[in-house]
């Protein structure tokens, strides 16, 4: 007999196929709401407003009630001066919540870009009665009391601004 043969009928049987066991879910990981937020405010933070706003409605599509995506979103389009579309996200935002200062410093911006600088001024001092860290309310506060003649209020607005930022610098 040929040894090609011989070993054709030696060659074991495949082992039977293991009993199917419980799979263990694979790790959660983290929500992708707070990871498009997160990437959205250090881009906006680096002037890149328009891969903010793809990050934050991404974040949206997830989650329709995120404050922050729709505040961040409105602060973004503001920067573009997409004033239409700022006023929108920063008024969904204050519809989940009348005193989040973030999307009331968005909606300031929106407003002080669109030439209504009482209406921004009103929005950032409501922002800086909810939260007085709020930075960016008085330097927005600032530059629209700028604009309107109020020198004195800006220059204790420009103030506190700095101080603001410069112990949130020292805190990092």
């Amino acid at each position: 007999m040929a040894f090609w043969k011989r070993s054709a009928k030696t060659v074991p049987a495949p082992p039977p196929a293991p009993a199917p066991t419980a799979v263990a879910p694979p790790p959660r990981p983290r929500p992708i709401t707070a990871t498009n937020v997160s990437r959205s405010l250090i881009r906006r933070a680096k002037k890149d407003p328009d891969r903010a706003i793809q990050d934050c409605t991404k974040a949206l599509q997830h989650n329709t009630s995120d404050i922050g995506a729709w505040s961040c979103r409105a602060f973004a389009r503001a920067l573009k001066r997409d004033v239409h579309g700022a006023l929108e996200d920063a008024q969904n935002a204050l519809a989940l919540n009348p005193d989040e200062p973030a999307a009331l410093t968005a909606r300031a911006a929106a407003r002080f870009a669109q030439g209504d600088l009482e209406g921004a001024i009103d929005d950032c001092s409501h922002a800086v009665r909810v939260d007085p860290k709020q930075s960016e309310a008085f330097s927005l506060r600032a530059l629209a009391r700028e604009h309107t003649g109020d020198v004195e209020a800006a220059k204790s607005d420009y103030a506190k601004a700095i101080q603001l930022d410069l112990y949130d610098s020292i805190k990092a």
